[in-house]
């Protein structure tokens, strides 16, 4: 689909941008499937920018509380997520670093808690080895879960 002019393009990306909240590599991406023309993309971006509809201050800290609040990420994972999106790394440092460390702990403890009841019974290696896969797909660090995982498990 190509759109004619700026005014119908930058309609639709308002609402797309409305919709949920973005950050410029989403519309970027959007521009790109609506095949906007390259060198509009820049201009587009900052006409949005201005007029409020992407803040990326806004979307980190929307994606970072949705991802670790309701998925239950780890900030690995959400890292690896922010950098796919093109966002500075001392934005994404800043914005985990917001994530408060007792919550961070006691979301350890409950997926940890969590795979434990699921788990069929099996030998104390085995839950270690399927629990520790599960919290590194998850985003968390061995180093933030073992001790955790370890005392849990004795």
């Amino acid at each position: 689909m190509s759109l004619s002019n700026n005014t119908e393009i930058i309609l639709k990306l308002q609402r797309f941008c409305v919709y949920q909240t973005r950050c410029k590599e989403d519309v970027r991406q959007k521009m790109i499937r609506l095949n906007v023309k390259e060198h509009l993309h820049d201009n587009i971006i900052e006409k949005l920018q201005e007029n409020g509809f992407i803040d990326e201050a806004d979307y980190l800290t929307q994606f970072t509380n949705g991802k670790f609040h309701f998925k239950k990420w780890g900030k690995q994972k959400i890292k690896a997520h922010l950098i796919s999106k093109k966002i500075a790394s001392e934005k994404i440092e800043h914005c985990l670093n917001l994530i408060v460390t007792d919550e961070y702990i006691r979301t350890i403890n409950y997926l940890i808690e969590k795979k434990i009841k699921e788990l069929k019974v099996q030998t104390l290696t085995n839950k270690r080895i399927k629990i520790s896969r599960y919290l590194i797909q998850k985003g968390f660090a061995p180093i933030d879960f073992l001790p955790i995982l370890d005392s849990r498990l004795e």
